[in-house]
């Protein structure tokens, strides 16, 4: 998927190991509790948890009307 709008995100609690497509190929980046993120506007990626134990995020979208949170890729 990917985002329309500015999507920042707080990891609670757990790892979130998050997958961006670039030009140059993927870019893996792992986010743990305490740490924040910001997602680029328009970049693909996928967030997946690779541990046994939980994940919670604190998302905050800044959208503007009519304008999708996220678009999911076919």
């Amino acid at each position: 998927h990917f985002h329309t709008a500015p999507m920042y995100a707080y990891i609670l609690e757990g790892t979130l190991t998050v997958t961006y497509e670039t030009e140059s190929g993927p870019v893996e980046k792992v986010y743990r509790a305490g740490e924040a993120i910001m997602e680029a506007v328009g970049t693909h990626h996928n967030g997946v948890n690779n541990t046994t134990s939980p994940v919670r995020v604190l998302v905050v979208n800044i959208g503007a009307e009519g304008v999708a949170n996220s678009t999911l890729v076919p």
